[in-house]
C-alpha cells in the first residue's frame, strides 16, 4: 500500500487529530537522544522498539458487504506501518487494529513477542487498545487516556504545550462543578469539602467508586459509570475544540465561496467538474457543521435548564445516556472538518488570496470529499 498520492499526505506530519504518526515522534526522540548528554532512559511510547515506527490513522472501516468482520463503530483504527521509516510516503502494509489476526499481524510487521503472552506485549497490545477506545487522536485525548491508566513516555509524542493542557483541564473542570454540586444537594461545609474532593477524583474515570453520588444523583446506569464519564469528558474537550477551530473554519468556507476559483484558463466541461465537486465539499461542511452544532446547542439547553434556570433534569439525564455515541459523532465531525482545513491550509498559503491552478485546486477538493467519506 502506497500513500504517496493519498489525502493523508499533505497531513501525516503538519499533524492532524485523525492522525498519531508515532513514527515521526520517534525519530525526533531518536535525534534529541543522539544530541544529548543526559544518560537518562528514553521512554518510547511502545515497549516493542519496532512498534514506534507505527503510523495510527482513524478511518472509515469497510462497508459491512465487503468486510469479512463484523464491527460495532463504523471508525477503526488503523495501523499503518511503512517499509522505510525516512521514506514513510513509499508504501507500506496496514490493517485495523482489531483485526482477528492482530497478534500475528504485529509480530510479523512490528516484531511483537506475541506467542509468549510477555508483560512487554500484552503493555503494547493494550496500549493500541486504549488508543482504539478513542475516537480521535488528539494528543490531549491520547495523553489523557495514557495517564489515567499509568502508561508513561516521553512528551515528544503528544506535542501538547502545558498551557494548552492546563487550558482545557478547566474548561472542562469548570463544566463538572454544577454536576459534582447537584451529587451534594444543600451540602453543609463538610461535605462541599467531599464535594471538591470528588471534583478532584472525577478526572480518573476509572475511579469508579467515586462516580456513583453523580450517577445516582442523575438516575444513570452504575455499571456504565466509567464509560459515561469518559465520554462526557472527552465531549467536554471536544467543546472546547470546537470553539477553539471555528475561526478557521470560517476563513476556510468563506475561501470557498470567493476565492475557489482556478487562476488558469480551463474549458466549461472542466469548470462544471470543478463546481459540481466543490458543490459537495461545501455540503459536506455544512451537514457536519450543522450536525455539531445541534449536538452542543442540545448540551447547552439541557445545561442551563438543569443548572442555571433549576427546572428540569430530564434533557440532561437523557444527554449523558447517549454520551458515549455522541462522544464518537463529535469526534468524527470534528476531525473531518479540521483535517480539511489543514490540508486547504498547507496546499492554499503559499498562494495570493490562496488562489491555485485548476489541477491541484481539483486535488484538493478530491482530498476534502476523501476525508469527509473517511470519516462516516
Amino acid at each position: 500500500m502506497a500513500i504517496r498520492d493519498s489525502y493523508l499526505f499533505p497531513t501525516l506530519e503538519a499533524g492532524s487529530s485523525r492522525v498519531f504518526n508515532v513514527c515521526s515522534r520517534t525519530a525526533l526522540l531518536n535525534r534529541s537522544l543522539s544530541e544529548s548528554t543526559d544518560a537518562g532512559e528514553a521512554r518510547f511510547l511502545f515497549l516493542t522498539r519496532e512498534l514506534n515506527n507505527v503510523i495510527l490513522v482513524k478511518e472509515a472501516r469497510p462497508s459491512r458487504k465487503s468486510s469479512l468482520y463484523n464491527y460495532d463503530k463504523s471508525i477503526g483504527t488503523k495501523l499503518y506501518f511503512p517499509y522505510n521509516t525516512s521514506r514513510i510516503y513509499d508504501g507500506g502494509k496496514s490493517t485495523f487494529m482489531d483485526d482477528p489476526q492482530i497478534r500475528r499481524i504485529l509480530k510479523h510487521h512490528a516484531g511483537l513477542n506475541a506467542d509468549e503472552h510477555n508483560e512487554d506485549s500484552e503493555r503494547d497490545l493494550n496500549l493500541i487498545r486504549l488508543l482504539e477506545e478513542l475516537p480521535s487522536l488528539d494528543p490531549f485525548l491520547v495523553k489523557d487516556k495514557l495517564e489515567i491508566e499509568g502508561i508513561s513516555a516521553d512528551e515528544i509524542y503528544f506535542e501538547i504545550p502545558e498551557s494548552e493542557w492546563k487550558a482545557i483541564q478547566a474548561h472542562v473542570a469548570e463544566k463538572l462543578k454544577p454536576i459534582v454540586a447537584f451529587a451534594f444537594p444543600g451540602a453543609k461545609d463538610q461535605e462541599k469539602g467531599r464535594a471538591q474532593q470528588l471534583l478532584k477524583k472525577l478526572w480518573n474515570t476509572k475511579d469508579v467508586e467515586a462516580l456513583m453520588p453523580i450517577m445516582d444523583a442523575f438516575n444513570l446506569p452504575r455499571e456504565e459509570a466509567s464509560k459515561i464519564f469518559s465520554a462526557w469528558k472527552g465531549i467536554m474537550y471536544y467543546d472546547f475544540e470546537y470553539n477553539r477551530s471555528l475561526p478557521k473554519w470560517r476563513e476556510n468556507i468563506e475561501w470557498m465561496q470567493h476565492n475557489a476559483k482556478p487562476t488558469d484558463t480551463v474549458d466549461s466541461q472542466r469548470r462544471i467538474m470543478l463546481h459540481e465537486l466543490l458543490t459537495t465539499v461545501r455540503s459536506h461542511y455544512k451537514e457536519s457543521w450543522q450536525e455539531l452544532q445541534d449536538i452542543f446547542g442540545t448540551y447547552e439547553d439541557a445545561y442551563e435548564k438543569l443548572f442555571t434556570l433549576r427546572e428540569e433534569s430530564t434533557p440532561f439525564v437523557d444527554f449523558m445516556r447517549n454520551a458515549v455515541k455522541t462522544y464518537w459523532m463529535l469526534g468524527s465531525r470534528i476531525s473531518a472538518i479540521n483535517h480539511c482545513s489543514i490540508v486547504w491550509d498547507i496546499l492554499t498559503s503559499d498562494s495570493f488570496k490562496r488562489r491555485i491552478k485548476y489541477d491541484p485546486l481539483y486535488n484538493l477538493f478530491e482530498m476534502q470529499c476523501e476525508i469527509f467519506n473517511s470519516c462516516r
